[in-house]
């Protein structure tokens, strides 16, 4: 006879800690002196900028690397 299968339970999700908004500034240890900021963004919008400034490569046709055979028996 089959075993019964037991119903898991559902795993319990982790609270995720509620992260600084001001910090302790490394060099003078002033409490709430630095503030964080969001460097992601800015970085998005760099490299949005780059990418639209290029021409893109795909749009280039290749040049062929040996002549056509027609023109090689030319008379």
């Amino acid at each position: 006879m089959a075993r019964k299968k037991n119903a898991k339970k559902p795993a319990a999700q982790k609270r995720m800690p509620k992260l600084d908004k001001s910090f302790t500034c490394p060099f003078c240890h002033h409490p709430e002196s630095v503030e964080c900021i969001d460097i992601y963004s800015e970085w998005l919008d760099a490299c949005e900028a780059a990418n639209s400034n290029s021409s893109p490569r795909r749009e280039q046709v290749p040049q062929p690397v040996s002549p056509r055979y027609s023109d090689l028996f030319d008379d």
